[in-house]
């Protein structure tokens, strides 16, 4: 029997994936890219080279892997940002609405 504190505390199970996505800064226009690392209904694991920091709102696209589909599209804030050993940055963002 597992006891409260061996289970998952979120209200959103992540979802592991390993998958390229690109982003922009709010109010900026270039592009950027990352790689998503798992995914919730929540929010997002990103790895990338651009340093942001907390509360900074990206717009981010993961594409479809099937061409009927339409790429996932929203709008996040980065919550919280780590420096890995290989020197990139993983972001944990949180999904502030979906868009077109």
């Amino acid at each position: 029997m597992s006891s409260k504190s061996d289970q998952e505390k979120r209200n959103f199970t992540r979802m592991r994936i390993n998958t390229p996505v690109t982003f922009t800064i709010e109010g900026k226009t270039a592009s950027h890219e990352a790689k998503c690392k798992n995914i919730s209904g929540a929010g997002m694991l990103l790895e990338t080279d651009q340093s942001l920091e907390l509360g900074t709102k990206i717009r981010l696209t993961v594409p479809s892997e099937q061409s009927a589909s339409h790429n996932l599209n929203v709008l996040a804030e980065v919550v919280r940002a780590k420096t890995l050993a290989n020197g990139k940055l993983e972001l944990g963002i949180v999904v502030k609405e979906f868009t077109a």
